[in-house]
């Protein structure tokens, strides 16, 4: 077989069959089953492949629709599918070049090279890597979308996100090579790649600043460090950390930067790379990069939160509910192309109008000192409080100069704060009026809709299951809630496995035969052990052997359920 197909799914799709496109693939269907195949390798079930193209249709009508799909496959590229009864996939034999797998396939050669001590990288190496990581033309499957695939959407969405961190740390990777090399034309161009691809990528920030340092651009190495301050501000509220404000010093001291590791997390002689897991802590959002498992959910309150004014994510004690607001939704809207998002988090409390408060003010006066933003936070809570100011007006003075696409997402976690620490009904009923007035329609006497500001911010809580009655029990928070509640179930088996070994893989670090299948086993399907998981994870990481984590390791730890004990 001489025919050569390619698909370019890094970008926008790109099909074509020895050079020239493939014109015989008329339905977005057919084109989605291809890559979709092409992406997985292994054969497919029909019936799961049915239902993930298809997945409001009865079985028996997904089935006939894949057959139909299929049929327009064979007619543009028949000798490249392989089908059976039961399965379908790509023929491993067929002539097949898929920029996905090559770009995936050569930056783990790269790393497979760089974690051999004994071989010191060079420009091939370096040209190798810069190869691969052309063919990054854009997000996965840029502008595609598959009408009534939510399935497919997700499975998408979950690819889109892994291969973008992919290409981050393979482009922090590279640009670091550079760096030991002195190659520094080069490493400016890719660190300037990675920094427009991930714009809060702080570690990302210094490495462009020692590039421009070491090739003599001082001046345009301390506009970098301005530039990162900036967008720190404007996006997280937060100053830039110790290390990036230490180089800035020294290279406005004039002085030479020191050196910097190629790869901050790599495996070092005689130490383990830093534990990827949380124990008992919910994951951040600067923990994204590790977290594994929810990517359909935390799509699935992105949707919800883009189209609803109020998204209430729901679930027992343990579920991850802050976890997926904080790594998987909030990274998700930062790359939304539609808009730009900026966040005020915070948790009621013992006293919901100040901690709401210094939320807002944490955006409204980023640079105030400590003291300054105490005393504006008093201030702002006695208004609230007293309705002398209105939380509309705030969200208005956040948004009035920012550009059009600029919204604004208030987070409210663990909302259930507000039964069990505030002990005053009245207080509870006039902060659940203040917070939900910007979010709520007008009442049908009223023609109009929210004021444009209002309609430029959402609102997102998470609750724990067994407080959702009493919030409930309001009714204007009822009204509100209702239409934009997700429950956050038990993770399936494929997820759990998902979330304890991809984690450890993305540094390199791998389990015994067998380890994963027994930590699983042990977890069971009990709900809230999730914590009790990543701290038995936590605990093994400690543990681990020249990159290996292992069965005897996991034994001395007690396993899941001792590990806390």
């Amino acid at each position: 077989m001489n025919a050569l197909l390619e698909i370019a799914a890094l970008g926008p799709l790109r099909i074509t069959l020895n050079g020239s496109p493939l014109d015989k693939l008329t339905s977005s269907k057919a084109e989605a089953l291809l890559v979709y195949l092409a992406c997985r390798g292994q054969p497919q079930p029909r019936e799961a492949v049915a239902e993930l193209l298809w997945p409001e249709r009865p079985r028996d009508q997904a089935l006939s629709n894949l057959r139909v799909a299929l049929t327009r496959l064979r007619g543009a590229a028949a000798p490249y599918l392989l089908t059976t009864r039961l399965t379908v996939g790509i023929n491993p034999n067929s002539h097949l070049r898929l920029d996905v797998s090559e770009l995936e396939a050569n930056v783990a050669a790269y790393r497979a090279s760089s974690r051999d001590l004994q071989h010191g990288l060079s420009h091939q190496d370096a040209e190798r890597l810069a190869q691969a990581l052309a063919l990054y033309r854009g997000e996965f499957l840029q502008g595609f979308h598959l009408s009534g695939g939510i399935g497919f959407d997700e499975w998408v969405f979950m690819e889109r996100e892994r291969l973008h961190l992919l290409v981050i740390d393979a482009l922090q990777d590279l640009a670091s090579l550079y760096l030991e090399l002195e190659d520094h034309p080069a490493g400016i161009e890719q660190a300037r790649r990675l920094v427009r691809l991930e714009p809060l990528h702080e570690p990302g920030h210094r490495l462009l600043m020692h590039l421009l340092a070491g090739s003599g651009q001082r001046n345009a190495a301390l506009r970098q460090y301005e530039l990162c301050k900036q967008i720190l501000a404007d996006e997280l509220g937060v100053a830039p950390e110790p290390a990036t404000r230490a180089l800035y010093e020294q290279i406005r001291a004039h002085a030479a930067p020191r050196p910097i590791a190629s790869r901050a997390f790599l495996p070092r002689r005689g130490s383990p790379p830093p534990c990827p897991y949380r124990g008992l802590n919910a994951f951040s959002e600067a923990d994204a990069e590790f977290f594994f498992g929810r990517e359909a959910f935390s799509l699935r309150v992105a949707q919800t939160v883009q189209r609803q004014p109020v998204t209430t994510v729901v679930g027992p004690s343990g579920s991850g509910k802050s976890s997926v607001v904080f790594a998987g939704l909030m990274p998700h809207l930062r790359r939304a192309a539609n808009a730009t998002w900026m966040f005020a988090t915070f948790r009621p409390g013992d006293r919901p109008f100040y901690s709401l408060a210094a939320a807002l003010i944490d955006r409204l006066e980023p640079d105030a000192s400590e003291a300054a933003r105490v005393i504006e936070t008093r201030k702002l809570s006695d208004a609230l409080h007293t309705g002398a100011i209105s939380l509309s007006d705030v969200i208005h003075r956040l948004l009035q100069y920012r550009p059009t696409n600029a919204r604004l997402l208030i987070i409210v976690d663990q909302f259930e704060e507000l039964y069990a620490l505030c002990p005053d009904p009245q207080e509870r009923r006039r902060f659940l009026d203040a917070l939900l007035a910007p979010f709520i329609e007008p009442d049908a006497g009223n023609r109009g809709r929210r004021p444009l500001q209002d309609r430029r911010s959402a609102l997102l809580l998470t609750i724990r299951a067994d407080f959702l009655a009493q919030a409930l029990t309001h009714r204007v928070a009822a009204n509100a809630l209702q239409g934009g509640i997700l429950i956050l179930g038990p993770m399936t088996r494929a997820e759990l496995q998902s979330a304890v070994a991809q984690p450890a893989a993305r540094l390199g670090v791998h389990f015994e035969a067998g380890l994963v299948e027994r930590i699983l086993h042990d977890v069971g399907v009990e709900p809230g052990r999730l914590p009790l998981l990543q701290f038995a994870l936590t605990s093994l990481w400690e543990r681990q052997e020249n990159g290996i984590l292992t069965h005897a390791a996991y034994e001395a730890i007690g396993g899941v359920s001792e590990a806390l004990t």
